[in-house]
């Protein structure tokens, strides 16, 4: 399973139900990264089993991220960024000096 997987499932908040809390980088940057049966990722699920997720939703980046902006719905709003590759997420993630909430 991918870190961002395991990040999602270990961090579920049930006083905020499936919100998860921010990862953030190490630069400052930080962003809102969800999956679960009601959020823009697959598989859409809250138990994605063994293989984890392999799009999430990404929500409100603290700052404007150029490698998100393909991603932008209209559908979904300004700062919401839909079926994001988890792949895309670490590049995020790497490009912003690693991130301090991240195992």
């Amino acid at each position: 399973m991918n870190k961002i997987s395991r990040f999602i499932l270990s961090n579920r908040d049930p006083r905020r139900g499936a919100v998860r809390k921010d990862i953030v980088c190490k630069d400052g940057f930080s962003f809102s990264c969800q999956a679960s049966e009601a959020h823009y990722c697959c598989p859409r699920t809250d138990s994605p089993g063994e293989e984890g997720y392999s799009h999430v939703e990404i929500g409100f980046p603290s700052k404007k991220e150029p490698l998100l902006e393909s991603y932008s719905s209209s559908f979904a709003g300004d700062n919401v960024f839909p079926l994001v590759p988890v792949e895309v997420v670490e590049q995020i993630i790497e490009k912003h000096g690693g991130s301090t909430n991240l195992e």
